[in-house]
């Protein structure tokens, strides 16, 4: 999956299918979260709701790597 190798399948959640996946080119161990194809108006709200979390720096709170598009499918890398 482009950059990510995917290791193991963690499950599915309530936003997505929740994967351990390899980072290959930062060499780290990343959860990845794949959500499912959905309206536009729904990847907007999820778009919005990442710009929030990532001004949050909390020891309680996974740091947010990077988000993005992969065939159609927005995911989320922890």
């Amino acid at each position: 999956m482009g950059k990510y190798a995917l290791l193991a399948d963690l499950g599915a959640r309530r936003r997505g299918n929740l994967y351990r996946a390899k980072d290959l080119t930062q060499d780290r161990t990343v959860a990845l979260l794949l959500l499912p194809r959905e309206s536009e108006g729904a990847i907007e709200a999820f778009e919005a709701g990442l710009r929030v979390v990532r001004g949050i720096v909390h020891p309680h709170l996974p740091a947010l790597y990077e988000s993005g598009d992969y065939a159609g499918r927005p995911y989320v890398a922890h």
